[in-house]
């Protein structure tokens, strides 16, 4: 049988066996439920559905994916972790926070009202956030309830103690026990698994009579790269170690987004949920701290096509599975090719639970997705814009960033000459189309310029510099070349 063949077929029989099981006796409330499921530094090519070179097959993901609507332009706002979070919340372009990159974030400030769940808390909901915040905001200012909030990340193994480096309290969890797969002892939960099992509880504790939001953001499959050892048979025919534990790290994600919908249907609650699944930038290249020195030099994640990673605004870096799925409103199995970004997730849940965003000098910047969802509308062409603007103390800041419309991105690398590409006809931008479209490439470097003049400052000043940058190792054969 062909593999997609049977993707296709294991898919459908996902959706299915969720579909037909019992519900227990529950009233929904009219307006829909609303699970948000964001993944941490996760390639385009990682959700199996999208067929762009896949290392595992992910049947859960692909099983929601059928369920609803896959858009195959979707993107992150950004293609580091914390602006990308900035824009989630908000609904508008990070940058206009003044968060260019990473140590921005912790610098910006931003109303709690402002943030998606106090919206959503504001217009009549029960809300809880799980697992990855990295916003200076507390989150139990803006949400009902919080369970193992992480700022950077986390540790996938407990200590001795049973504490996560990382979760609750702490920055970050760099490094770790990189190579790591399984518990130190028996019992011990993977911390993937227990961001599920708090997702489930709060299912089980939520007051049945609102309608709730679920912010499920798993810390997976960023670093450290620890796996749990239930998955080694399912990605032993990759061809390095490294491989193996990313992909083993996506395989305990999907499952955990299987078990979700999985308790969803036992609820009844699966007919009037919005179930959205995105990421927040691409895959990290090979370069971070706690990557063996033994291991090869590689860019985690499939990309299929598309070139770039984290860290850039080329497609691999910002181009990310993005589904959305509501058994009875969206009608199953479409795939849509309309550039989406995540800001557009604020305004279209704010206004699918008759919510309203509060006044702010920070403008909303997403569309109203609903209208296409339900089938009654369709997106025209608009600017999507990044910006990244990376600062060293004393050397000043180099400026890099993109704008699409339509199938046109003008792409600006380190302070270099924008170039001009046609994605649909080469989504790994390697053809420069400048000189032979000037009256388009005019336009965009114009509108790009003038968005530019519009924003803020870095909100961390000429401090910053990329995060998760290891220390100098031994130059390792054949390093990845960008683009390959």
């Amino acid at each position: 049988m062909h593999r997609h063949t049977a993707r296709f077929l294991a898919s459908a029989l996902i959706f299915a066996t969720l579909a037909a099981a019992p519900a227990r006796a529950e009233t929904s409330a009219p307006r829909p439920n609303i699970v948000l499921i964001y993944a941490d530094d996760m390639a385009y090519g990682d959700m199996s559905a999208n067929e762009a070179g896949a290392w595992v097959e992910t049947p859960n993901l692909d099983a929601l994916a059928a369920s609803g609507v896959r858009f195959t332009n979707g993107y992150s706002a950004a293609p580091v972790c914390g602006p990308s979070r900035v824009a989630l919340l908000t609904g508008a372009f990070p940058a206009r926070y003044g968060a260019q990159w990473n140590p921005d974030t912790g610098k910006v400030r931003i109303p709690d009202e402002r943030l998606l769940p106090a919206v959503l808390g504001a217009a009549g909901y029960v809300t809880a956030v799980v697992g990855k915040w990295n916003l200076p905001n507390n989150p139990a200012k803006s949400t009902g309830h919080v369970a193992d909030k992480m700022i950077w990340g986390g540790r996938y193994w407990p200590e001795a103690d049973g504490r996560y480096i990382g979760v609750g309290s702490g920055s970050g969890a760099e490094g770790g026990d990189s190579g790591k797969w399984d518990a130190s002892k028996p019992g011990n939960l993977y911390l993937t698994d227990k961001l599920t099992d708090e997702a489930v509880a709060f299912l089980d504790r939520r007051d049945g009579s609102k309608p709730f939001f679920l912010y499920l953001a798993y810390n997976a499959p960023h670093s450290p790269l620890e796996a749990a050892d239930r998955f080694r048979d399912r990605v032993a025919h990759l061809d390095s170690e490294p491989k193996r534990l990313y992909a083993a790290m996506l395989l305990a994600l999907d499952e955990g987004v299987g078990r979700v919908r999985k308790e969803l249907a036992a609820r009844g609650l699966d007919k009037n949920t919005i179930v959205i699944f995105a990421s927040d930038n691409g895959p990290a290249k090979s370069d971070f701290k706690g990557y063996k020195p033994e291991w090869p030099a590689e860019i985690l994640g499939a990309r299929g096509q598309l070139s770039g990673m984290k860290g850039t605004f080329r497609e691999g870096g910002v181009r990310e599975p993005f589904v959305i799925s509501w058994p009875g409103t969206i009608a199953p199995g479409q795939v849509r090719d309309e550039p989406v970004v995540t800001v557009d997730l604020y305004r279209t849940l704010i206004s699918l639970a008759g919510g309203r965003a509060p006044a702010s000098a920070v403008p909303v910047d997403g569309a109203d997705l609903s209208p296409l969802l339900k089938g009654a509308g369709t997106l025209g062409e608009r600017d999507l814009f990044w910006a990244g603007r990376a600062c060293k103390p004393g050397k000043g800041c180099i400026d890099s960033g993109a704008v699409r419309r339509g199938p046109w991105k003008l792409l600006i690398e380190n302070g270099g000459t924008p170039r001009l590409f046609d994605l649909v006809r080469d989504p790994g931008e390697s053809r420069d189309l400048a000189a032979a479209n000037p009256d388009i490439y005019s336009a965009m470097r114009e509108r790009y310029a003038a968005w530019r003049k519009s924003l803020p400052p870095n909100a961390a000043g000429d401090t910053g510099k990329p995060e998760e940058k290891a220390a100098p190792r031994k130059p390792r054969k054949t390093p990845p070349a960008e683009g390959a």
